[in-house]
This record gives C-alpha cells, structure tokens and sequence, in this order.
C-alpha cells in the first residue's frame, strides 16, 4: 500500500470538517452516504451535545490548572506542527473555522463488496476505499467559503496545485489537485493490507498525487476523496429515491440498538469485514496448500459471520450518569462462539470471596455445556484428511474434557485489587470459576498437578494447589475454582468459609452503582475510580521501579539485567510529573459500571460513567 504523508493543504482542509468529530448532520451523513458504506460517524447536535459536556463536570476538570499544564506538555509537539502548517499555507489561526451545526463521516469502498471479495479471492490489484466528509458551519458558512478560497489561492501559488471548477446539479464543486512533493514518501506500508492484497486509502493513489473535493450545500460542506463520491452524494442528498445508508437494512437496526437520542454513533459493517478477512484468509492458505479450508464455512460454523454489525453511541448528562456509551452487536441469530453467552445473570451480585476494597471486578457469564458440540462443528469444516485426525483427537480427548465441562458452572469472576502503600507488585488480579463438582478438579490436579510441578496442601477444610516457580495457586472449594497468587487465593477461602460484612456486594457504593444497569447480562463490571486513578497515577510516575521489579523477579544474569537498565535509560517522562493529584480526578467523576445483555437482536450493552461520590 502506497501512503504518502498528508501535506498541510489536505490536512487543513479536512481539519476543518472534522474539527471535533463531535458533530451531527442536517443534511445527515447517512442520507449521502452509500448503502454499502463500512464505516459511518454521525453526530446529531454539536451544540446540544457541548452543552451536556459543559454541565457533566468533564469542562470544568478540563479547565482546571493541573490538567491543562498537562495537555499542554502532551500537545506541544502537535501544537508546533499545526503551527507549521498553518504558516505552509498561509493561513492563521484567526482564519480557522470550525463546524457549528452537523458533521459526519463514512467511509467505504469504490467496489461493490461482493466485487472487492472476488479481487481478493484473486490475490491482485489494490482495494481502493473512499470517504466523504460533511459538516454544518451554520452562519460560519461564507467565513468557510473565504478561507477555502484562500487555500486554493495559496495552494495554487506556492505548491502549484490544480483548483478546478466542475458543475454538478446546481452545485459547483471545488478541486484542489496536488502532485506529490518530489521528496514525498511513497514506500510501500502494508500494515492496513490485506495479506497479498494493496488497500488504497483516502487520499491516496499509486502516483503520489492526491485530491480533495468540496462542494456547498447551503450552509453545510461536503467533501470527498473522489470527484465521483462527491457527484454521487450530492444526487443522494438531492433525490431521497436515490438509494442511500439511511435506507439500509443492516443500518436501520444496528442504531436501533442505541436509545433514541444518542448525540453521537459509529456504525461498523462487522459482517462483510468478517466475510472478506475470511475469503482472503482461505486465498492466502491455499497459495500453498490447495487442501486449505474454506475459512468463511469454518467463520460460519463460529458464528462470526453471523455478526452483522457493531455499532456505538454516546449520551451526556443523563439522569443515570455523567457519561453513557452503548455498543450494539447485531447478530439475530448467535450460534458457534456466540452461543456460549445467550443466556445472563438476572442480577449483578458478587460472591463473598470478592473484598470491599476491590478496584475492579468483571464477571462473565458463560454457557460451558456448548463447548463440545462448536468443537465437533468446527472438525467438520475441515478437509477430509485433516478432519478424520481431528475426529480422532476429539474421541481421545472428551473421557477427560467432558467431565470438567460437565462440572463447570456458568459464572466467571476476575478481581482486581491494589495493596498499600503502593509499590510495583500492588496490584493484584484473581480468576474464579464456579464449578458443581469440586471432586472432579481435585482428581485432576492429582493426577497430572505433579507433571506441572504443582504441591498439594490442605487449607481449612479445602485443598489449594501451588506453583512455587510463578508463584501461582489454584484453591478448589465446593463451588468455586481459584486461581492467583497465593495470599490472594487463601484469603478468598477464608472469605468463602466465613463471610463478614467487609465483602463488595455489601457496600452501598457497589449497590448504588449496579441499580443503573438492567440486568440479565452476559457481563457485568464495575471499577472504582478512586482506587484504579491513584494507582495508574503511580505506576506511570514509578514506571522505573515497576520495570526494575520486573527484571529483578527474572532468574538472568545480574550483569545482563544491568545492561537492559542501561540500554532502556529513564522511562520517566516529562508529562509523568505534571499528573494532577488523584483527588482533583475523582472529585469530578465517579465509578464506573458496564454491561452487556443478549437480545433477541443479538447483544446489546452500556456502560456509564458515574457521577462522583458527594
């Protein structure tokens, strides 16, 4: 893939219609967008959607001293290169104008998908993908008109840059066309690649040269990578008969999943992105093997391909929270992988074991039983050969897979919990796994705990496996499989054989924050601010001490170990220093909770930012 750097012209010039991304469209991006369009960002009311942020509290810990020296040490190199820019093309920061309406978004390719697959399939030619900009700038829009202009002006004088003029309905659109710089990059950077396969960004070509199209719509810009995108959306936004995203089945019900008034989507066309990732898979394997197997049966029978889209909202300032982001996964109908979580937990409650100090704590919800027949449906995916020893593998493994299955409970737990005083191993994370048959685990770890070089030991009333190696247990209770450091996994025993009143579930913080969400999750999570700030605050000032530890805990050569030291230097930045105190964090934001539920639609999720405790 060809991707020469952006000049100051382009960047400029889409800067200032994606300035904030923060913005929705009137007319909106999905009435101009094309049907097949991968990607979209819509923003209904910037103005609306500022004045949430400024009541949240967000703007005023944004304003405060601490946090602007910080972002202001952070920027300092993008500062000095916008500076630049805006020097290269002649323009101040007096000139800029910024969108006060709408914007949005979307890219897709030039293609049709089904044309793009078939390319793939090939192993040939670049993909080319397309985007379209548009933004409202309100009663800014003849300020933006003039400083266009005088882009182009300066374009055309200093980098001898082509501004062609070219009706289309009624509309004039603008082209400035610019040659690559002789100097320009243009060596070949595959990291967007399909293996075998060139992707042809926006604002790029095989020459070096690249465009940017704009066009006026009242007081709304549109702009676009390609003179054909542009005359296309502009017949779209003139003729709603005209096919369009916002007709687009997929579309419709993929934003269907956010409440109604959002301030901010992404929509993502999850399905084709699988569906093509698969084909070029199956094309890369079987250069080499003709045998290889079709990975888009293989994707199926996981059910990835089932997936249709992805997509995610913002709300602010709502009754709930501060802060609300929702996802949506649409996928009707969940089969493979996605079977194992069809089924949520009515309530999020944590068990005994899990302390009131925690400062983050997940559990997931996980249907084990299916797990035997997605492996026996991926076997049949395989080539005839591969599949037979892999039937036999199967029937060899299942006298011992199927009874720890079998003894699986649905309930996954991981804990995470931060010591004091800080230092470099505070942090401490425990897995637990509800099971229904203990005995089962016990025989195990007694069977083959001895090859991994695990001792067993009782432990009141229970048993606990070690690795002193790593320094990792394992504890089996009645109902629960631990696993941590061993400190951890003997005082969650402890906890599980006598319960106080210092557990998570019964704090009135924890109980508080976990009425906001709905319930009948798949996963549930909820973090402590307070607690998960202060240590990140420390650990990026004493990333040092953190590395030191890390190396010193490796059985190398003190004399290697110093020279790795040495080699790293300081990892201590600049920027560390000036972190705010913790307490100026927290007493703007609160806890955070999350979820995710199954629906008849596929999953749908939210997780909010709290408002501080007072």
């Amino acid at each position: 893939m060809r991707r020469p750097s952006m000049t100051a012209l382009l960047s400029t010039a889409s800067l200032t219609l994606l300035a904030g991304l923060c913005h929705a469209a009137d007319p909106v991006i999905a009435d101009v967008a094309p049907t097949e369009s991968m990607l979209v960002v819509s923003v209904k009311d910037w103005a609306a959607l500022k004045a949430q942020f400024d009541r949240t509290g967000m703007k005023t810990l944004w304003s405060t001293n601490e946090i602007q020296a910080l972002v202001k040490e952070l920027a300092k190199d993008a500062a000095s290169g916008f500076d630049e820019m805006l020097q290269e093309l002649g323009v101040t920061k007096d000139d800029m104008v910024y969108p006060s309406g709408s914007i949005g978004m979307a890219m897709f390719f030039a293609q049709s998908i089904d044309a793009v697959a078939s390319q793939i399939n090939t192993l040939e030619g670049d993909l080319e993908i397309d985007a379209i900009l548009l933004a409202d700038f309100g009663e800014n829009a003849d300020k933006f008109a003039d400083l266009i202009e005088k882009v182009c002006d300066f374009a055309s004088d200093k980098h001898g840059a082509e501004i062609r003029q070219t009706p289309h309905s009624g509309h004039n659109i603008t082209s400035i066309i610019r040659q690559a710089d002789a100097e320009a990059d243009t060596a070949n950077d595959e990291d967007f690649d399909f293996p075998g396969v060139g992707m042809m960004m926006p604002f790029e070509s095989d020459s070096g040269a690249y465009s940017i199209h704009i066009v006026r719509l009242g007081s709304t810009y549109l702009a676009g990578d390609s003179l054909d995108s542009v005359q296309s959306a502009i017949d779209r936004a003139a003729d709603a008969g005209r096919p369009s995203i916002a007709e687009d089945t997929i579309y419709i019900k993929s934003l269907a999943q956010h409440p109604a008034d959002a301030g901010a989507t992404v929509f993502f066309r999850a399905g084709d992105a699988w569906k093509l990732f698969a084909t070029n898979t199956t094309a890369q394997q079987r250069e080499w093997d003709e045998t290889a197997p079709d990975m888009t049966i293989m994707f199926d029978t996981l059910g990835l391909l089932s997936i249709q889209a992805a997509s995610f909202g913002i709300r602010l300032d709502t009754a709930a929270a501060m802060a609300e982001a929702t996802i949506g996964i649409l996928v009707p109908e969940k089969k493979g992988i996605l079977s194992l979580l069809s089924r949520g937990t009515p309530s999020f409650q944590t068990p005994s074991f899990v302390p009131a100090d925690v400062s983050a704590i997940s559990q997931i919800v996980v249907d084990f039983s299916r797990i035997p027949a997605i492996a026996r449906g991926v076997i049949e995916t395989l080539p005839e050969d591969t599949r037979a020893q892999a039937r036999m593998a199967l029937a060899q493994a299942e006298p011992i897979a199927l009874p720890i299955i079998e003894a699986l409970g649905s309930d996954i737990y991981i804990a995470q919990t931060i010591t004091q005083p800080l230092s470099p191993d505070s942090q401490k994370t425990l897995f637990a796994i509800r099971i229904t048959d203990s005995l089962v685990f016990t025989n195990l770890a007694t069977a083959f705990g001895a090859q991994i070089g695990l001792q067993v030991r009782e432990f009141q009333g229970t048993q606990i496996f070690e690795q002193d190696m790593i320094g990792i247990a394992g504890g089996i209770s009645p109902e629960w499989l631990l696993i941590g450091q061993t400190p951890d996994v003997e005082d969650a025993l402890r906890r599980l054989s006598a319960p106080g009143d210092d557990q998570l579930n019964a704090q009135p913080e924890f109980r508080s924050a976990v009425t906001m969400l709905r319930g009948d999750a798949v996963l549930n999570q909820y973090q402590d601010t307070e607690r998960t700030i202060r240590y990140t605050i420390w650990s990026l000032q004493n990333a040092d001490k953190i590395v030191d530890a890390q190396l010193d805990a490796l059985e190398i050569d003190e004399e290697f170990k110093q020279q790795i030291r040495e080699a790293r230097g300081s990892d201590q930045r600049d920027w560390a220093r000036l972190l705010p105190p913790p307490e100026l964090i927290t007493e703007h934001i609160g806890d955070t909770v999350a979820e995710l539920r199954p629906t008849p639609d596929g999953f749908r999720g939210q997780t909010l930012m709290l408002r501080p405790k007072r």
